[in-house]
């Protein structure tokens, strides 16, 4: 009996000894690395941002909320929805005003730019081509539908320049009966393609009760079609780049410029500006727009 209690307590010493030396022994092989300073989480510089912008090129999915834009200096820049995407701001005196329009859709990656429209409260103005409202109707429906501003961009996209009052006539009246057919509205803005028009293709859009809407701000996202650098040529400096008042052109059928659109938008909000649509930012200006007459901007005189 002794010797059994003897084994007992050596047994459970041996147990109570294991117990402290395995973890210290443990520690000595595998000890976890320790985690560097350039490790840490920080925000996106501005620089950072369009750099995480460019690389959305790859396709890893669409996640343009996951992207933080920071103004100069490195300092965030005021975000109205610390829970999630940035919201478009709400009217208020004084508030800078900027018009995005986006040219020759619909097209596959409308519906991307749709979605970050909806999530952040943003309405920009569309300028469809016929050809393309034939084959994408629903999507042109949706633009309308998330109150969206929809403006003729002719039925096949000719050169303005030259054409026949026939033709321009024709061109004209089918996308503007497209549009009423999927919307039940008529178009009252239209956009001449390339920016081209004489004084006939200006006499047929009056006569249709259209006024021309310009920009003045060309991102020539359909040349460039890198996210990073349609970014860089829309804060392009002075006067050429954005600023209260201007109009953006650019094109929601290419990949590039939907997620440079997105970037832009969140960047935009984050600087105080407010995105409306090309009739709601001259209203807010007080600023008729009257058919044949072409219209660049509504920046303050």
């Amino acid at each position: 009996m002794l010797f059994l209690e003897k084994t007992r307590r050596q047994g459970v010493a041996a147990a109570i000894l294991l117990i402290y030396i395995i973890p210290i022994v443990l520690g000595l092989f595998f000890t976890p690395p320790a985690i560097k300073s350039d490790e840490t989480s920080q925000c996106l510089s501005a620089g950072q941002a369009v750099a995480a912008a460019e690389a959305m090129e790859a396709d890893q999915g669409y996640q343009p909320a996951e992207i933080s834009v920071l103004s100069a200096g490195d300092e965030p820049m005021p975000d109205n929805n610390s829970f999630g995407v940035p919201k478009n701001p709400p009217a208020g005196p004084e508030q800078k005003l900027i018009a995005l329009t986006f040219d020759d859709g619909p097209g596959k990656y409308t519906e991307s730019l749709l979605d970050a429209l909806r999530e952040r409260d943003v309405k920009v103005s569309f300028f469809v081509i016929g050809e393309r409202i034939e084959k994408y109707p629903g999507i042109l429906k949706r633009m309308a539908d998330d109150g969206h501003e929809i403006g003729n961009h002719t039925m096949t996209h000719p050169y303005g320049i030259g054409i026949s009052p026939k033709r321009m006539r024709r061109e004209l009246k089918q996308c503007s009966r497209l549009i009423k057919k999927h919307t039940d509205q008529t178009p009252r803005l239209m956009r001449f393609p390339y920016g081209a028009m004489d004084k006939l293709s200006r006499r047929e859009a009056k006569e249709q009760g259209l006024v021309s809407i310009l920009w003045s701000v060309d991102t020539e996202d359909y040349r460039l079609k890198n996210v990073k650098k349609i970014i860089k040529k829309a804060y392009q400096p002075q006067p050429y780049g954005v600023q209260d008042g201007a109009i953006v052109l650019m094109h929601d059928i290419h990949k590039a410029s939907v997620k440079a659109a997105v970037v832009i938008i969140d960047r935009l909000i984050g600087e105080g500006y407010r995105i409306v649509t090309v009739s709601e930012m001259f209203e807010a200006r007080g600023k008729k727009l009257k058919p044949g007459k072409s219209y660049s901007s509504a920046a303050k005189e």
